[in-house]
């Protein structure tokens, strides 16, 4: 858990230092986050039995159609003014991965702890996605770079405050078999 709260902090301090000229490393910094997030969800993962019958698998299409939509279409726009199409293209493999299981272990654990996990896909999608889009347009607004420090602020606090919870979450016996 240091790992996913130090990589980030790192990130965070060459963007605020930055932010165009470290652009590099603070994708290898939330790299290193976004796996060792997954690395802590893995439990999870692996216990989780998602059924896709009735509404939930059209829910589940559209939320994995809207999100691929949005992070291709992000994707295609900034490998232009990237120089390394490969590690851009694995950062963002393991972006998708590391939001996927956060929406995946929510959906599937029905604990009251499990909607943090759903918080923090949201507040690192934010962040992510706004950070590429500032990168790629070269914008400069202090407004921007207030919301993505402070969904990113709000993601660390709810993964945190779920790991506190972990072994609770893990041990409950009331998947979301029924849907």
């Amino acid at each position: 858990m240091y790992v996913f709260f130090l990589s980030a902090m790192v990130a965070e301090y060459m963007a605020s230092s930055n932010f165009y000229l470290n652009f590099f490393w603070i994708l290898l910094s939330f790299s290193i986050c976004f796996i060792s997030g997954i690395i802590l969800l893995f439990p999870f993962l692996k216990k989780g039995n998602l059924k896709f019958k009735g509404t939930n698998l059209i829910f589940i299409l559209i939320v994995i159609a809207g999100l691929s939509y949005i992070i291709l279409s992000i994707y295609v726009k900034s490998i232009k003014a990237l120089n390394s199409e490969g590690f851009f293209t694995f950062v963002t493999i393991i972006f998708s991965a590391f939001i996927l299981s956060c929406f995946y272990i929510t959906s599937t654990y029905n604990h009251p702890k499990s909607i943090l996990l759903f918080l923090t896909g949201i507040g690192y999608g934010i962040t992510c996605i706004a950070s590429l889009i500032m990168f790629t347009f070269n914008i400069d607004n202090v407004l921007l770079i207030g919301f993505i420090n402070l969904s990113e602020t709000t993601a660390q606090f709810c993964f945190a405050y779920f790991m506190i919870d972990y072994n609770e979450v893990l041990d409950n016996k009331d998947l979301l078999d029924k849907i």
